[in-house]
């Protein structure tokens, strides 16, 4: 079987699983990683990103994602799968399912007016949306009900497969769990299918179990996947590797889909190009449609078809020596391009292409990305102004104390180097200008201190996409 590139679902995106990744607070933090994603599933994506629209008002991630992102509804690249025809009649359904939320946090918003004009607008204005046949609701409960009853009856199915059971007491307060999930399920009637009820309905249980109501929540989401991964013969994103801890949701399909994050972002590191993940929405969309990158592509599905590629990183690397000793400098050559169009300028020549590694870029398949300022502009000119929220500002702070507070093995010179430089960031981005080119300098000195800890990890990654430096990774 031959992997490929289909069509891509953004399970990160729906509410249910940015809490089961810890994305469901709307930070910078969270915000930056889950565009990262996003942008890498516009890269991957047979022709489009898929979307169920109730995620814009359930999630205020989401929402603000959306609404950072409108060129791709506009390019159609991610699009709404709704199966109402129109809002008003998806919004009627939805606040006749979930009128006993009325007063809910989240499901409150199907009852608001500015938010309903808002996804009206949306989704009227930027033409988003494709036809859904498949009733998730009914399509999950079938499912299931099917599940909780061959776990009840038989200890067999999805369940007993995800949830080990080494006792008969834990087999019976398991079995007990199930039963009263079944009975609740079967009571819902028009209402809403949703996690929500499964969680309060097993929390208030004696024989609740933190394990058994994740191995459940993890099922559920499988079956919600699976009702739009089948319809739109689509694929999620797997291996999100700076958030998702390679969980799959059992649904198997990672060996026909080369969506793959872990194995894309390695092939663009190689090429020096995997600093487009920073790129706005309608800049990495005339990326997406460049021939050049069509022909990446391509070059990617041979690797990840081949019999020599192993799967992992550095099978990857490998393998994409081997394509560019094999092609020449073509691949030197496509990569040059699409660096043009991220920096705004004309395609460099065969000559110039050629001279690229002579100096100050470097081309290393096996070394670290280095795309220094002349090919995507890492210096700021000039005295620009960085637009920080409140919101940011906030949580920017607030890593910075975790910074200091880690920095407890530094030498006395080392750590008074760090205070004045986190002292002199946290004066800059409270002050009513924020220059550009002070907080790069900082920002670029933390590159040498995220090994220090988590938090100045999180520091330079929360920071890096206001001032156009890569990401970082991995700790």
């Amino acid at each position: 079987m031959k992997y490929e590139l289909p069509d891509i679902f953004l399970h990160f995106l729906e509410k249910d699983t940015q809490e089961i990744f810890s994305l469901q607070e709307a930070n910078a933090n969270s915000i930056s990683r889950m565009q990262m994603a996003l942008n890498m599933a516009v890269l991957l994506c047979k022709e489009y990103c898929i979307l169920p629209v109730g995620t814009y008002f359930e999630s205020e991630s989401t929402k603000k994602m959306i609404l950072s992102n409108l060129d791709y509804f506009q390019e159609g690249l991610l699009v709404f799968a709704m199966r109402e025809g129109e809002v008003p009649e998806f919004l009627a359904k939805k606040q006749e399912q979930y009128k006993e939320f009325f007063n809910d946090v989240v499901y409150s918003r199907y009852f608001d007016e500015s938010e309903i004009k808002s996804a009206n607008e949306l989704i009227r204005v930027q033409h988003s949306s494709i036809q859904r046949k498949t009733k998730v609701g009914e399509y999950c409960l079938l499912r299931w009900d099917k599940s909780l009853a061959l776990f009840i009856d038989d200890y067999d199915g999805d369940i007993s497969g995800m949830y080990s059971i080494d006792t008969v007491g834990a087999e019976k307060n398991a079995i007990s769990v199930a039963k009263a999930l079944k009975t609740k399920a079967q009571s819902i009637g028009g209402s809403a299918f949703i996690w929500k009820l499964m969680r309060e309905e097993i929390v208030k249980l004696p024989e609740h179990d933190p394990k058994l109501q994740s191995v459940l929540h993890r099922l559920f989401q499988h079956y919600y996947y699976r009702a739009y991964l089948d319809e739109y013969e689509a694929s999620i994103l797997y291996d999100i590797f700076p958030f998702d801890r390679q969980e799959d949701f059992l649904l198997k399909k990672d060996y026909l889909s080369a969506s793959n994050f872990r194995w894309f972002y390695e092939f663009l590191k190689c090429l020096q190009l995997d600093s487009v993940l920073l790129c706005p929405a309608a800049q990495l969309s005339r990326i997406k449609r460049l021939p050049e990158f069509e022909s990446l592509l391509q070059t990617y599905l041979a690797i990840c078809n081949s019999d020599e590629f192993l799967h992992n990183t550095a099978s990857m690397r490998k393998e994409v020596s081997k394509q560019h000793l094999a092609t020449g400098s073509s691949l030197k050559e496509l990569a040059t391009n699409i660096i043009s169009v991220v920096t705004n300028k004309d395609a460099p020549s065969k000559k110039e292409t050629s001279e690229m590694g002579k100096g100050t870029t470097s081309f290393n398949f096996y070394g670290e990305t280095k795309i220094e300022s002349s090919v995507i502009g890492s210096t700021i000119e000039g005295d620009m102004i960085v637009n920080f929220s409140q919101k940011d500002i906030a949580d920017i702070s607030n890593v910075i104390d975790e910074v200091i507070e880690s920095a407890t093995e530094q030498s006395v010179s080392e750590k008074a180097e760090l205070l004045s430089k986190m002292e002199e960031l946290r004066t800059e981005i409270s002050s009513a200008k924020p220059r550009k080119n002070t907080i790069y300098a900082i920002v670029d000195w933390t590159h040498k201190i995220t090994a220090i800890s988590v938090a100045s990890y999180n520091l330079y990654n929360i920071l890096a996409p206001f001032v156009g430096l890569p990401p970082i990774l991995t700790p």
